[in-house]
């Protein structure tokens, strides 16, 4: 497990029982057992969103010669800084998507 990821699962625990497993050549991160985040080999963390809107920058990966866009949206790095907000933003997110 990377560093960042490690960091997360020690500051995002009041979220629930979290993990990780290797998958699209990333780092995910699960809370319960559901997958909520994607860490890049770049560090950059991406949310699991209803939909994406203008201006969100989405995940992306390559399968077979073509670009998958998921429904994960690239949170601000910044937000590392301030734990409550960063778990304030992830709750928000995960609210939304049982809505």
């Amino acid at each position: 497990m990377n560093e960042l990821a490690e960091y997360l699962i020690d500051v995002l625990s009041p979220l629930g029982k979290l993990s990780t497993r290797r998958m699209f050549g990333e780092t995910c991160l699960f809370v319960n057992g559901q997958m909520f985040a994607i860490i890049s080999a770049d560090g950059d963390i991406f949310v699991k969103t209803h939909h994406l809107t203008d201006g969100d920058i989405p995940f992306t990966y390559q399968r077979q010669g073509r670009t998958i866009t998921m429904r994960y949206t690239k949170i601000d790095n910044d937000l590392l800084d301030d734990t409550d907000m960063l778990i304030d933003v992830i709750r928000q997110k995960l609210h939304n998507e049982k809505s």
